[in-house]
């Protein structure tokens, strides 16, 4: 597992210049043009987007074919995926939080708005990781279909994501829930769909002819 998490991070070294750029950019407008709550989501989105092109990366050498007969198990190359995920979303909420450690201090955002926003682009990022996988392993797509999986999967993540927000402060009304615990729960329960994510792929994967 841990050579495999090692060889999908070394193959984003490769690209991940453009993203840091792209982040490093809009977090700046974002910061001067008065929209401060949107600085600490765009490395969590926008670097979670990169665990599609480790498939464009592993097709273009045919990785699975190599893979598949060397001494690993099926369902640990699709839990490495998956872990995978996980790193970069922490990365991306590390990186989120320097990033928003300005603007916390000139008061531009509260504490809490800036957790708010980290826990509910943290869910997005989560969900739409999560139905890019299964969907890769479910239909064994090739990477030229990857940008718009990546499209359908943010926008389905976004309204799956809204709409458990729009439940759970539905359900919690009577009850004056704080804020932060609603964005943690609905985090819990897009955890859920990882893991059956997770469970639907590896089922897909040892099924899958590899020749």
């Amino acid at each position: 597992m841990r050579g495999l998490l090692i060889k999908d991070f070394y193959n984003l070294k490769k690209t991940m210049t453009v993203y840091v750029i792209m982040t490093i950019i809009l977090s700046a407008y974002c910061a001067f043009t008065n929209k401060s709550s949107f600085v600490s989501i765009n490395p969590i989105l926008i670097f979670s987007t990169t665990i599609t092109s480790t498939f464009s990366m592993d097709n273009s050498v045919k990785w699975d074919k190599l893979a598949v007969p060397a001494p690993l198990k099926r369902s640990d190359i699709v839990k490495s995926k998956y872990m995978l995920l996980l790193l970069i979303i922490a990365v991306g909420i590390g990186t989120g939080t320097v990033f928003a450690l300005p603007v916390i201090f000139t008061k531009a955002i509260t504490i809490t708005a800036f957790v708010n926003m980290t826990l509910f682009s943290a869910s997005i990022a989560l969900c739409a990781g999560s139905l890019s996988l299964a969907f890769l392993y479910i239909t064994h797509r090739g990477p030229e279909k990857i940008e718009l999986i990546i499209i359908f999967a943010y926008a389905g993540a976004a309204l799956i994501v809204i709409g458990f927000a729009k439940l759970l402060n539905l359900a919690a009304a009577p009850l004056d829930f704080n804020k932060i615990i609603l964005s943690l729960i609905n985090l819990l329960l897009v955890f859920l769909i990882f893991a059956v994510s997770c469970r639907i792929s590896i089922r897909c994967y040892d099924n899958c002819d590899i020749c």
